[in-house]
């Protein structure tokens, strides 16, 4: 149980004695995330390395978890722009293929290795580029100055074809201005923590059963079902949420 949560750090350049900014680079976590990553890369290349009109067996299975991606994105963004529905696709769904693979990761029996997920600075990471990439998105579709007006409140943004606004709506900028900011920071906490804590306590909670019954076969069992449960939950909500952050920035644009 103390072993949970524990990372092998680096925090000197080897052979040398400069320090990494940062705080160091967790060795571990950056491993299991590569692997997961160069995992995706060649389940995708066999998958999608020879289209054909007349699908086989492996492509309409990616044309079967392709329209669920589709159908998991169009009600949230309550759009028919088909536009904006695929350039989200791509992003969406290898943000949840990663996620989940990340968490089944824990079931490889491999040393010293966790699923990414269960590191702060992994999911930290997943948070701030859905934010990236909402912002990136909603000035693709909307404009710059679209993008501002986010941040400068609905007073100020009312009847925002008038071009002269008067000195209240001039004002409310300053006061929505910082709470427009702590949303943005309170989505990557609430994103990252989020993930992260589910993924530990799974984790805990795995290790807990499995050490009061003596390491049994149908723990083990449990163990994989937890899992898997977990990664489908874990990556559901996760690209879930930031669809409806990306939701919230093209609201003007449906």
């Amino acid at each position: 149980m103390e072993e949970i949560g524990r990372r092998w750090v680096l925090y000197y350049i080897p052979g040398t004695d400069i320090l990494i900014p940062g705080g160091g680079i967790h060795i571990f976590t950056v491993l299991s995330s590569l692997f997961v990553v160069m995992s995706l890369l060649l389940v995708g290349y066999i998958f999608s390395h020879r289209f054909q009109r007349i699908p086989t067996h492996t492509q309409s299975l990616l044309e079967i978890v392709v329209l669920w991606f589709k159908s998991l994105i169009e009600p949230i963004m309550e759009t028919s722009n088909t536009d904006i529905l695929y350039e989200l696709l791509p992003f969406v769904s290898s943000l949840f293929s990663f996620i989940f693979f990340a968490i089944l990761f824990s079931l490889i029996p491999l040393p010293y290795m966790e699923e990414p997920t269960s590191d702060l600075n992994c999911t930290i990471s997943l948070a701030l580029l859905s934010l990236i990439y909402s912002w990136v998105t909603a000035i693709r579709f909307r404009g710059l100055y679209g993008f501002i007006r986010e941040f400068q409140g609905p007073l100020y943004n009312e009847n925002h074809e008038k071009k002269h606004k008067n000195t209240l709506q001039k004002l409310s900028v300053f006061f929505f201005f910082p709470f427009k900011i702590i949303e943005e920071i309170s989505k990557v906490i609430s994103l990252s923590c989020r993930l992260f804590g589910n993924t530990l306590g799974s984790g805990i909670v795995s290790i807990v059963i499995a050490t009061l019954t003596f390491y049994m076969f149908v723990p083990l069992i449990l163990d994989v079902l937890l899992t898997g449960f977990e990664a489908f939950i874990q990556a559901f909500v996760f690209a879930s949420l930031t669809t409806v952050y990306i939701s919230s920035y093209l609201a003007e644009n449906n």
